[in-house]
C-alpha cells in the first residue's frame, strides 16, 4: 500500500508544479510512472513539461490542442488508429475526453468528421497549425521559441530548389511564403496554385478555400505589375467570399491600375 501511495504522490507533485508555475489550465496528467519521469527530467530537459502557452485558452474558449485535434481529425493522411502522444505530452489533453468535448460543442459531428464550425475554427487559428509543424525549443519556464527558417525551407546549399507539392495545402502555402521570402515569385505562384487545387479537392474546404491563398497571389501579381492576373485571382476569390470588402477594394484598385498601364 505504501508503494502505491508513493507513486500517487508523483502525480500530485506534478500538478503542484503546474499550479506553482501559474498555468492557466492544468494539463491532463499522464500515468504515475510518467509523472515520476517528468519530475526527474524537467530541469535538465524542459521539453518534457507541457509548454505554458499550450494551456492558455483562445478567445473561443478552446486550447491550442483542440485546434490541432480538429486539424488532425480532418487530415486524410493521419492514422486514426494511432493517436499521437503529442496530444498528451505537448498539448496537455486527453484525446478521447476532448473528442467528446468537441462533439458537445458542435465542432465535431461524427466519427472523424468535423462540422462547419470546426472547419472555420481551423481556418481562423491556422497559425497554431503552423507553430505545431515548426521546430521548437522550450525553456525551463515552459515557454516555446519557434524556428521557421522560411527562406531555408526552399533552399539546398544556398540555392533555391524548384517547387514540388507536399500534397498538403497548408504545407504548400508555407512553401509559397518561403519562395516569396526568397523573391522567387514564379515558384511561389506555383506553390499557392497547388495549395488552392489541393484545398478544393478537400471536401471540407471545397466551397471555401483558405482566403490567404488568394491574398498572397494578389500581392505577388501586384508586385509584378501583372494586374490582369491579379484581377483574375481576385474575381475567383470573390466567387467564394462575395462579401469580402478586402477583396472588393483590392479588385477596384487593380482595375484602376490596369487602365493606367
Amino acid at each position: 500500500m505504501k508503494f502505491f501511495t508513493n507513486l500517487q504522490s508523483y502525480k500530485k507533485q506534478l500538478e503542484k508544479f503546474y499550479i506553482k508555475e501559474k498555468y492557466e489550465t492544468i494539463p491532463f496528467l499522464p500515468s504515475e510512472e510518467e509523472c515520476k519521469r517528468i519530475l526527474a527530467e524537467y530541469k535538465t530537459f524542459p521539453s518534457v513539461i507541457v509548454p505554458k502557452e499550450n494551456m492558455k485558452k483562445l478567445n473561443n474558449g478552446l486550447l491550442p490542442g483542440h485546434i490541432i485535434m480538429l486539424w488532425w481529425i480532418c487530415n486524410p493522411r493521419t492514422n486514426k488508429e494511432n493517436i499521437p502522444l503529442y496530444f498528451l505530452y505537448e498539448y496537455g489533453i486527453d484525446f478521447h475526453k476532448q473528442f467528446d468535448f468537441l462533439i458537445s460543442k458542435n465542432y465535431i459531428i461524427g466519427k472523424w468528421i468535423i462540422s462547419e464550425l470546426g472547419r472555420k475554427t481551423i481556418e481562423k487559428y491556422e497559425y497554431i497549425i503552423r507553430n505545431h509543424k515548426a521546430f521548437k525549443t522550450i525553456d525551463k519556464n515552459g515557454n516555446i521559441k519557434y524556428s521557421y527558417q522560411d527562406k531555408k525551407r526552399t533552399q539546398v546549399n544556398g540555392k533555391i530548389i524548384p517547387f514540388k507539392s507536399t500534397g498538403d495545402f497548408v504545407e504548400d502555402q508555407h512553401l509559397g511564403y518561403s519562395y516569396e521570402q526568397n523573391k522567387d515569385y514564379p515558384n511561389a505562384i506555383k506553390a499557392y496554385e497547388s495549395a488552392l487545387r489541393l484545398s478544393l479537392k478537400d471536401k471540407m474546404f471545397s466551397n471555401c478555400p483558405p482566403p490567404n491563398i488568394f491574398t498572397r497571389l494578389a500581392i505577388i501579381y501586384r508586385k509584378q505589375k501583372d494586374y490582369s492576373s491579379e484581377i483574375k485571382v481576385l474575381n475567383q476569390a470573390l466567387m467564394y467570399y462575395p462579401s469580402s470588402e478586402t477583396f472588393q477594394k483590392r479588385l477596384e484598385k487593380a482595375k484602376l491600375l490596369n487602365t493606367k498601364k
